[in-house]
């Protein structure tokens, strides 16, 4: 014990001065680390602070797009604070938009390097402003605390350059306005070389922060070459649900609509009103009934001329093979108990599994109400949509892709008698290849209060990987056999 003692007494001191040099940098950056740059037409905003490793571009009014670029406990923010629209028109009318992007990375490169040397000299201030308070005439400690600032920032500032990754920006966090989210959120890109995903990421964001703010009237799409999908679930007779949804196809530009259930909530002729707002989409639309929506419900839907409900059956749609079927019991009936629920689900699997069995060709997609039907179709599909549950989750068994979406219409009439209702939740799907395979997913949420959006992108190569299964394994899914005549 006495060795131990001495030690901490040894060590006391260091363990003091990188305290002190850490709360003086932090302290430092948080007051003076902000700093403006000229990029091209754009007034930009740097603040490098500690906390999560995260890079943020906030677009006011727009929004702001986030991504986790890296693993130091240093967070990065760059706001945009004014375009100069002529600026940017004589930019892209004399060099178009490669040579607006050209300028802003050029100047954007310059800037990040005097901001980092400027970031560092505030830090080592802030540290020997710290050391001074604390230690006054103590000049051992003093000189000690100034050592350690110099190895704090250097590490940080190190750990954050060598460890940092654009390629983070194909799968960004957004949050702002819906209108404008297909522009800054981008067309899906897979990753590459870093210059390569930095160059394309960067522009991107200035081809969609200049369509954004009206420089020029023509910008990207939400994907270049993608066929993309609308996967709603758990509307419940919600006309906040059906508004934000039909929002939702038209902004993203969706092909096709995929309902995995609880379009309503009883079931009754009394809901039809939100089943005659669904040729408003524009697009095909096609349901599976959950356990609150009726045979009659069902129907009804059918019975449109744009939608079509799926009766453990396959249709073709957007150039996809999509199979679907119904939850097995209708609750409003009656309540069941949970090993009720788990047996008639387990059956309702067995069956979908027979049924898929015998089909010559294998769907792309299944669609059920309840995840857990479609479990034993793993490694024969290669993506299960379903909802249910009114949650966000994605697993992957033996290569099939399960995407779960939460409730489009927030959990029905939650959304208007409860003081923090449920977001409104949707998942926009993009699907590239032959066959067509997913390739990226968007999580879109919105507070029905706020009316505040968020959209989080997941790449299935990430979904795959993070599952420990081969990137290529959606693609590779071979077809069950066909039946002997």
């Amino acid at each position: 014990m006495p060795d131990l003692d001495r030690l901490a007494r040894r060590l006391a001191p260091v363990a003091t001065a990188v305290l002190v040099a850490t709360a003086g940098a932090a302290v430092a950056l948080l007051a003076a680390g902000r700093a403006s740059y000229r990029l091209g037409p754009f007034d930009v905003e740097l603040h490098a602070r500690p906390g999560a490793g995260l890079t943020e571009v906030a677009l006011p009014p727009l929004g702001e797009i986030r991504a986790d670029t890296h693993a130091a406990p240093l967070r990065l923010t760059a706001t945009l604070d004014q375009v100069d629209p002529d600026e940017a028109n004589r930019i892209v009318s004399e060099r178009g938009l490669d040579g607006l992007v050209e300028v802003v990375e050029r100047r954007g490169r310059d800037a990040v390097e005097a901001y980092a040397l400027r970031a560092a000299l505030v830090a080592l201030v802030g540290t020997a402003a710290a050391a001074l308070v604390v230690h006054r005439n103590r000049w051992n400690l003093l000189g000690a605390t100034l050592v350690a600032g110099l190895a704090v920032v250097g590490v940080t500032g190190g750990a954050t350059v060598a460890g940092y990754r654009p390629e983070a920006f194909i799968e960004p966090a957004y949050t702002g306005s819906l209108r404008l989210a297909p522009d800054l959120i981008g067309p899906i890109r897979s990753a590459g070389r870093r210059i390569e995903v930095f160059r394309t990421e960067l522009g991107r964001l200035v081809r969609g922060t200049v369509e954004a703010y009206g420089a020029v009237t023509a910008g990207p799409g939400p994907s270049e070459e993608a066929t993309v999908v609308l996967h709603i679930s758990d509307i419940h007779s919600s006309p906040l649900g059906m508004d934000f949804a039909q929002q939702l196809g038209a902004t993203f530009d969706a092909d096709l609509v995929l309902d995995t259930g609880d379009l309503t909530s009883f079931g009754s002729r009394v809901e039809r009103a939100i089943i005659e707002r669904i040729p408003e989409f524009g697009v095909p639309y096609l349901l599976v009934r959950g356990n609150h929506d009726s045979i009659d419900i069902g129907g009804q839907v059918q019975a449109l001329a744009a939608a079509e409900t799926l009766e453990a059956e396959a249709v073709d749609a957007a150039g996809l093979r999509v199979f679907g079927a119904a939850h097995p019991l209708f609750t409003p009936d009656r309540p069941y108990g949970d090993d009720e629920v788990r047996e008639a689900v387990a059956a309702a699997g067995r069956d979908l599994a027979e049924r898929v069995a015998t089909l010559s060709e294998s769907p792309d997609i299944v669609l059920v109400h309840d995840g857990r039907m479609a479990e034993e179709l793993a490694g024969d599909v290669p993506l299960v949509l379903s909802g249910h549950f009114h949650r966000f989750a994605a697993r992957v068994l033996d290569g099939t892709i399960y995407l779960e979406t939460a409730s489009a219409g927030g959990g029905g009439l939650d959304t208007f008698i409860e003081d923090q209702p449920p977001a409104l939740a949707a998942e926009v799907l993009y699907l590239e290849g032959t066959p067509l395979r997913l390739v990226a997913v968007d999580r879109v949420a919105l507070d029905p209060r706020t009316r505040q959006l968020t959209v989080e992108r997941r790449l299935a190569e990430s979904i795959l990987e993070e599952a420990g299964e081969p990137v290529v394994a959606p693609s590779s899914v071979s077809p069950r056999a066909a039946p002997p005549p």
